[in-house]
């Protein structure tokens, strides 16, 4: 993983290059959609990149990932459900005006979740209740 840490560092300062310069627009966008492929399971992405999300949740079992530490306030079911939710709000609503993806083809049922916000500022009963009941695709 060093590697990929590396190889992503350079990545992020390239890309900061880019945006800064306001000249390539077209290179920050390809390597904005490289690193966000990064950041997902590379089986959705399809890019074959290495994956942090893989990374992390290698060797983790169902219980492993709906469990909280008795150190932290959320699961890594929760986090990645919250995620998901903060890139579906800021890229489909309000990036591309579009609406979002949770709410078109009975996302929220598929997952087996009743909340539909994003998560933030959410009681520990629903992140208990989330983190037990959201589908892990």
């Amino acid at each position: 993983m060093n590697g990929i840490r590396k190889a992503w560092n350079k990545q992020q300062a390239k890309f900061r290059e880019l945006l800064l310069s306001f000249q390539r627009p077209q290179e920050a966008l390809e390597l904005f959609m490289t690193q966000h492929a990064m950041v997902h399971s590379a089986a959705v992405a399809q890019q074959g990149l290495p994956s942090f999300e893989d990374e992390v949740l290698d060797g983790m079992g169902q219980e492993q990932i709906r469990r909280i530490p008795s150190s932290e306030e959320n699961s890594m079911a929760w986090l990645l459900w919250h995620m998901a939710r903060i890139e579906d709000v800021t890229m489909n609503v309000l990036v591309a005006g579009e609406s979002q993806i949770f709410s078109r083809d009975a996302w929220r049922e598929r997952l087996g979740v009743v909340a539909q916000d994003t998560g933030n500022a959410t009681d520990e009963s629903v992140i208990v209740e989330l983190s037990q009941a959201v589908a892990i695709l």
